[in-house]
């Protein structure tokens, strides 16, 4: 299912002018005749767009795996040591800081 052509132009319009009460429906026309009529300029600025995304969608998903790989390898030590309560959530916390993923760390509970 593809994007509305005209939502994708007023989207552009708006980011043209950078504000909703600058867009107007003589703008709106301009914007589509210029679009029309440079189509290349057009497919070139959105084909750089998808490549920002699609570089920003693989750079996530290998995030993804690397925290996913390290949080089974310290599941894994954790029950081997038969860790639970404070002790397991010490040492996942360890874990994450030691591997940069503070941002995964458990918060203590505020009294």
């Amino acid at each position: 299912m593809g994007e509305n052509p005209i939502h994708l132009f007023i989207v552009l319009l708006l980011e043209e002018a950078g504000d909703y009460r600058e867009a107007t429906i003589d703008g709106a026309c301009f914007l589509c005749i210029s679009q029309i009529m440079k189509p290349t300029t057009f497919m070139k600025e959105l084909s750089s767009k998808l490549i920002l995304i699609e570089a920003k969608a693989r750079s996530m998903e290998s995030q993804i795996r690397r925290e996913t790989a390290v949080a089974r390898q310290e599941l894994a030590d954790r029950q081997r040591k038969g860790l639970t309560g404070d002790a397991a959530i010490a040492h996942y916390n360890e874990w994450m800081q030691r591997y940069g993923m503070e941002h995964l760390m458990v918060k203590e509970a505020k009294a």
